[in-house]
């Protein structure tokens, strides 16, 4: 509920400020008013993407508005006068690359072209990098153009989504890490499995590398739209 507390205090200073109603809010992130009443009195959470939307909306750092301090409560919140605080964390990103570029990554190499990097909520690793979603192997809890945040520092784990190099292959893999028993995994053997059953499993015999493990998920979002009415 703190946490709650110190999000639900920001984003209404934030809105206000912004002369920026509830009702308008809502609209702005496809959700009820209700939703946005429900975060400034911190009952809920919205969403990594909607948190990310959010920011946009009142041109504020992200890490000003899920601090979990007073420290930085009467910082001035927007980029264009961020604090140093500001400055050290919402500033951070880490690179966008592809799938065959993760199989030789190089902390570092792919930070010139700011068009291709994101700013992660809360993994600050200077080692992360980020992958676009580019098939269905992963569905549905990984769609097509999300992504995800990949972390070279964190040791897997069964069941943990990895990244990883498999030998024979020019790109790396997105999958789950699948160890069947604690034998297999000392052995050096586990499985890098699909969440999509018609995808395959592949067996992994000591000629696999994991790259690094998922730490964050950005989802895009999405909405069915009712069909439009054709007028008679």
């Amino acid at each position: 509920m703190e946490k709650n507390y110190y999000f639900a205090r920001r984003l209404k200073r934030a809105r206000i400020d912004k002369k920026i109603s509830q009702i308008t809010m809502a609209q702005q992130l496809s959700v009820s008013k209700q939703a946005v009443s429900n975060w400034e009195n911190a009952l809920h959470l919205p969403s990594q993407h909607k948190l990310l939307q959010i920011c946009e909306i009142l041109d504020c750092s992200l890490e000003w508005l899920i601090s979990e301090s007073d420290e930085h409560e009467n910082n001035d919140y927007t980029y264009s006068s961020a604090s140093e605080y500001d400055i050290s964390l919402s500033k951070f990103s880490i690179p966008i690359i592809d799938f065959k570029e993760a199989i030789n990554y190089v902390p570092g190499e792919y930070r010139k072209n700011p068009h291709f990097n994101i700013r992660p909520l809360y993994n600050k690793n200077s080692e992360a990098f980020a992958l676009e979603i580019i098939d269905t192997s992963m569905e549905p809890e990984f769609q097509k153009g999300d992504i995800v945040t990949i972390d070279p520092s964190i040791k897997p784990r069964p069941w943990d989504r990895v990244c990883a190099a498999v030998e024979g292959f020019e790109t790396a893999f997105f999958r789950v890490f699948a160890p069947e028993s604690r034998k297999m995994l000392m052995e050096g053997r586990f499985n890098l499995a699909p969440l999509n059953p018609d995808w395959s499993t592949k067996e992994i015999n000591g000629n696999a590398v994991i790259i690094g493990v998922m730490s964050e998920h950005i989802s895009l979002r999405r909405k069915n739209y009712p069909p439009i009415k054709k007028k008679n």
